[in-house]
């Protein structure tokens, strides 16, 4: 069977697992008092030797294996299936844990000819198989946990082993594009008729590395950033600007308009 703690709805998710005369296709949930039979509308078929992983980023349990190279996800509602375009080779006895920078990192197993000795990783839509430069000898009953408290996954045993031996990825990257436009009023002249008002635009690029749950972004220069006139329909009325001032990395520009 695979059993795992769904981070999002704080529980703890279980499915499948044989007895010597059967193979079980059943959900389970434990809240901590209690265990709860769930009855999706979808569901892998029954399944043993499998192993699941919360997937912190898409918030989802990810389930591998149980003989085919399946790869369902897990929503704290329904299952559904996945269709990568790569995955692992069938196997048993492999260990899973949750990626501490996203998705799920998967080692080792039994092919029934091998014990194995390779690494994956799922991203929510394709395994990749990885090449560390260096990893522990291939082997079988693997297993592993994630140690969020120093970011890394942690690999224990497998037969005929004692050892341990942590997975960390130092370093990712991400690239973020963002627009913000705002227009927010200020105070209404003694006449009635005039609004001072504050319009923001702007368009932002960040590059960053992430490092062990970290973020640390560098962000472009401010790309563009507009105010209405007495020519942009959006005004609605004309208008005199006012000196502008920066504000973060928008621009707070002020406009004295006259309705009418």
């Amino acid at each position: 069977m695979g059993m795992a703690f769904d981070a999002t709805r704080g529980q703890v998710v279980l499915f499948g697992g044989r007895t010597t005369s059967q193979i079980f296709d059943d959900t389970w949930t434990w809240n901590g008092t209690d265990w709860t039979q769930q009855h999706p509308a979808h569901s892998p078929p029954p399944l043993a030797g499998l192993q699941l992983a919360y997937d912190a980023v898409r918030q989802q349990i990810v389930l591998f294996g149980g003989g085919p190279d399946l790869t369902w996800t897990w929503n704290g509602t329904d299952w559904t299936e996945q269709h990568p375009a790569n995955a692992p080779f069938s196997r048993t006895g492999f260990g899973m844990a949750t990626d501490p920078l996203g998705g799920v990192v998967l080692f080792g197993g039994d092919d029934g000819d091998d014990f194995l000795g390779d690494t994956w990783t799922w991203d929510g839509t394709d395994w990749n198989q990885r090449s560390p430069a260096h990893a522990p000898k291939a082997r079988s009953g693997v297993s592993m946990a994630l140690d969020q408290a120093h970011g890394r996954v942690v690999l224990f045993a497998g037969r005929r082993f004692n050892d341990t031996w942590t997975v960390r990825q130092n370093f990712r990257y991400q690239h973020i594009d963002a627009e913000f436009e705002a227009i927010a009023g200020r105070t209404l002249a003694a006449n009635q008729r005039t609004l001072s008002r504050s319009i923001v635009h702007s368009i932002e690029h960040a590059d960053g590395q992430i490092d062990r749950g970290m973020s640390t972004y560098r962000s472009a220069p401010l790309a563009k950033s507009r105010i209405p006139t007495e020519n942009d329909p959006s005004a609605r009325c004309t208008g005199t600007r006012l000196p502008s001032a920066r504000v973060n990395k928008g621009v707070d520009r002020s406009v004295t308009l006259t309705c009418s």
